[in-house]
């Protein structure tokens, strides 16, 4: 398979934004039983994106269990391998965890997350975070001082000193707390649970609002405000942040959403800087399933010395 993201008759590039474009009569979804969104096909995303990832995947799968002489040495081969020989099944019993290999909707289930865990979320991220580091110059200088100290002459980036970027770290999980990528998070109960006196009954869907978490004042003072030293000087919860889940239901393209984004910024902001025009604010956010612009942003790079 092909693509190219810049060109705008690029049909992969078509379908993830498809994907992303939840409609209003789609939200209802949120709020209905599952029979009656089935019944009326509604679905929190495009229904022929999903089919379009989908069998895109189911191919891929079928080429490389065609093809098991050649080893591409990435996830998708991780997760045949774990329906194949049960390498990944054996490895999970000597770590004292479940016993079970994946089935075929499991895997596509997988790697249609990897796909698009890569694309919109991760822009949209980007998006704000260079926006809160135009509106904030010191925090801009900051993060830009901490990027010449660690790769100095001209260092290449490279992964092991990405996760060292102890200030770059802080900036990425304010602009993640700010604006949550996912803005809602849904989990099936497992077993009748008391909240004190609101019960939770065996295999009802709970649901939370991740944006209205992270902007609970009691977790995160002036929670408008763009702060990234509230994670340097403990002042937060890990758990609170739940962008990527947690648990062992915690997004499977974390890591690799993390390093697309850190690798960005730190090419970035090294040659740039970057500055409000007067076109800016002109954006308004679309809150819905994901924490979205309605338009695009607008914003000036100037090339550092």
């Amino acid at each position: 398979m092909k693509t190219n993201a810049y060109q705008k008759d690029d049909e992969f590039s078509k379908k993830v934004t498809e994907f992303f474009s939840v409609q209003l009569l789609d939200n209802l979804s949120f709020f209905l039983p599952a029979f009656i969104c089935e019944f009326f096909h509604l679905s929190i995303f495009n229904a022929n994106s999903m089919d379009y990832f989908s069998k895109l995947t189911l191919r891929l799968i079928e080429e490389r269990k065609k093809n098991k002489d050649i080893k591409y040495n990435d996830f998708v081969e991780l997760l045949i391998k774990s329906q194949v020989d049960g390498e990944v099944v054996k490895q999970q019993e000597e770590d004292g965890h479940i016993n079970r290999e994946l089935s075929t909707e499991e895997i596509v289930g997988q790697c249609v997350v990897f796909f698009l865990a890569g694309m919109e979320t991760v822009s949209g991220t980007l998006v704000h975070c260079l926006l809160e580091l135009a509106l904030n110059e010191k925090i801009q200088d900051k993060l830009n001082e901490e990027l010449v100290r660690i790769y100095a002459d001209g260092k290449v980036v490279d992964y092991e000193d990405v996760f060292k970027c102890e200030y770059l770290n802080a900036v990425i999980d304010e602009t993640i707390r700010k604006y949550p990528g996912v803005n809602r998070q849904f989990r099936i109960c497992l077993q009748d649970t008391n909240f004190g006196d609101f019960i939770v009954k065996k295999n009802q869907v709970v649901g939370a609002s991740i944006y209205n978490l992270h902007h609970n004042p009691i977790l995160f003072p002036e929670p408008e405000k763009f702060k990234p030293e509230r994670f340097l000087n403990g002042e937060v919860d890990p758990t609170c942040v739940y962008t990527f889940g947690g648990g062992g239901r915690h997004c499977i393209a974390q890591r690799f959403a993390l390093l697309e984004m850190k690798s960005l910024l730190i090419n970035l902001i090294k040659r740039f800087r970057v500055k409000t025009n007067e076109n800016t604010m002109k954006f308004k956010h679309k809150n819905i399933l994901f924490v979205n612009l309605t338009e695009d942003l607008r914003l000036k790079l100037e090339r550092r010395n």
